[in-house]
């Protein structure tokens, strides 16, 4: 099973706030996970794996 890392902890591995990060996610423009938006809400979900936001990070020199 994938590891799964919070939107906080990926936001500052990252270097960038948890808006930025949730804000990319949605467009679709970081490829460490996927936002999901809640059935029949405004909310959305973001599931985020280790192993995408480690090679992610690799590809960023980070």
């Amino acid at each position: 099973m994938d590891q799964k890392v919070t939107t906080k902890q990926a936001a500052n591995e990252l270097q960038m706030g948890v808006v930025t990060l949730q804000t990319l996610m949605k467009e679709g423009r970081l490829p460490i996970g996927y936002a999901q938006k809640k059935a029949g809400c405004c909310r959305y979900s973001f599931i985020i794996y280790r192993h995408l936001l480690d090679e992610h990070k690799r590809y960023l020199g980070l």
